[in-house]
């Protein structure tokens, strides 16, 4: 889940697109592909959280093929 708390942008979740900005929420679905553009002339801001309760859950996979996974002793 994303939450925005300052600019504007667009968000990309597979093959559909929304417009953030202030006080916007949005979730997105475990491995779906996504991304976020920044629109504006300044800042965009935001937190995320996962749905999870271990950082080391959480696995990136990106177009290229290439992989992240945080180091196991981050708990």
């Amino acid at each position: 889940m994303y939450h925005f708390t300052s600019g504007t942008g667009t968000i990309h979740i597979g093959d559909e697109t929304f417009d953030v900005g202030i006080g916007s929420s949005v979730f997105v679905p475990g491995g779906a592909w996504h991304t976020i553009v920044n629109t504006g002339t300044g800042n965009l801001e935001l937190f995320y959280c996962f749905a999870t309760d271990s950082f080391t859950d959480v696995k990136y996979d990106y177009l290229d093929g290439s992989t992240w996974e945080p180091s196991p002793n981050l708990d």
